[in-house]
């Protein structure tokens, strides 16, 4: 079974799309607008794997984009273990980004840039697919391929996928490697297994007003605890980026 310490990188694959949106790449062509999001409701499953390509852990969600360009995500289970309603909801036009935990019935918000949001459901960077090459089709949806790549001192990122044009280029598939000194250290794939069209349950994206708001570190602090669950052992490192993020972008 995979090991449930592969959780943080959950925490690290949702992060990662603010990323996305600064990166250049010169094989890609020059991005486009997405133009009207249609509104719809994805199945995902999240692999994570180690330096050695071996399966750490698998996340299973529920993504939904409403007709605004908002998206809300739905954690259902982590290595098999449900995961009792956790959600993160990035809200386009207020450009904001909450994590909700209904066990601790605490929330985490900060801003996120529209086009962060953006990056969440197209992490091509405009609809930025590679030129001249052939499409497929994955659940009787259209799809081109990207490619990126970029770097963050000594740690690099290769990244493709498959990204939909008539869904204002949603990934259907995508995976990158994270590499240090020209050595894989993990990979990440994503592959969507279904999509429903239509307006998503309005629940995905409901903040609850009676909520407490903390920083990141202090709701997955008190989710362990609600889950019987020692401290997370990566807390102590991610905690104070999550938190420094977090103060450096907190709405009023």
């Amino acid at each position: 079974m995979p090991n449930s310490r592969s959780f943080p990188l959950v925490v690290f694959s949702a992060g990662l799309s603010a990323a996305l949106v600064a990166v250049a790449s010169l094989a890609l062509r020059p991005a486009r607008a997405a133009g009207p999001f249609q509104p719809f409701t994805a199945a995902v499953s999240t692999s994570f794997y180690d330096a050695g390509d071996n399966l750490r852990g698998v996340k299973l969600s529920l993504q939904a984009v409403r007709a605004d360009g908002s998206i809300a995500t739905l954690v259902q289970s982590s290595n098999g273990i449900p995961s009792r309603g956790l959600r993160v909801v990035s809200d386009l036009p207020h450009s904001s980004r909450v994590l909700i935990d209904p066990l601790s019935q605490s929330r985490s918000t900060y801003r996120w840039s529209a086009r962060s949001v953006q990056a969440e459901r197209d992490p091509s960077g405009g609809c930025a697919y590679l030129s001249g090459s052939p499409s497929k089709v994955i659940l009787g949806v259209t799809v081109r391929p990207y490619k990126k790549h970029w770097t963050d001192g000594a740690t690099e990122f290769d990244e493709q996928g498959w990204i939909a044009p008539t869904l204002a280029c949603y990934a259907l598939e995508r995976s990158y490697v994270v590499s240090e000194s020209g050595r894989a250290t993990a990979r990440t794939t994503t592959l969507v297994t279904s999509v429903s069209p239509g307006d998503p349950p309005a629940a995905l994206f409901d903040v609850p007003a009676a909520y407490t708001e903390r920083p990141p570190s202090l709701l997955m602090a008190l989710r362990a605890e609600k889950l019987g669950q020692p401290l997370p052992p990566y807390l102590s490192q991610t905690g104070p980026v999550l938190d420094q993020a977090y103060n450096s972008r907190r709405l009023p």
